[in-house]
């Protein structure tokens, strides 16, 4: 998998020992939080877990899944941002969107810019024909990512999460 380059940021695909910067990023609970898929608090296991679960889907053409540099500090990561088909039970090319960042980088457009990046020059080329993301109804800043990048709302649902028995949550959906 290649990098992508946008406006401001490169988008480089997650690696093994890219988990420490997830952790670093992911121990502020401000940001965690907000991500329905990890219980609190945040662990290196969590991190390995997931950039060992990037790997897999790099090789394995079912997902873009990278972290976010800025292009005047190529070396400290940001953020996530990331296309995967995450469930066998849908069609191969309906795809999950996610992502998210460091608190000092949220409201600047930036997680936009990352998921329009990989939508123009990834999505295509792996097969994806609808994208889709969720996120907590609370979280308006998410939700403004996905109505940026062209999703539209397509339900509103309890969801079980690991904190969180019944989040009020909403899911968007694209035609790419």
């Amino acid at each position: 998998m290649n990098d992508i380059e946008t406006e401001r940021l490169r988008l480089r695909p997650l690696k093994s020992e890219d988990s420490q910067a997830m952790y670093d990023l992911l121990s502020d609970p401000a940001v965690s939080g907000n991500i329905g898929v990890f219980s609190q608090p945040f662990t290196n296991i969590q991190a390995e877990g997931w950039c060992g679960l990037a790997s897999v889907f790099h090789r394995e053409s079912l997902g873009y899944l990278c972290g976010l540099y800025e292009k005047e500090s190529p070396q400290k990561m940001i953020g996530y941002a990331g296309i995967a088909w995450t469930d066998d039970h849908r069609p191969r090319d309906e795809w999950e969107a996610g992502y998210w960042l460091a608190k000092k980088h949220w409201h600047q457009g930036i997680a936009a810019e990352a998921l329009s990046g990989i939508i123009k020059q990834k999505a295509g080329d792996l097969g994806v024909r609808m994208l889709f993301a969720e996120a907590a109804q609370s979280n308006y800043g998410s939700i403004r990512v996905m109505e940026k990048c062209g999703f539209k709302k397509t339900a509103a649902f309890l969801k079980k999460t690991p904190d969180n028995p019944a989040r009020q949550s909403v899911r968007y959906e694209r035609i790419l």
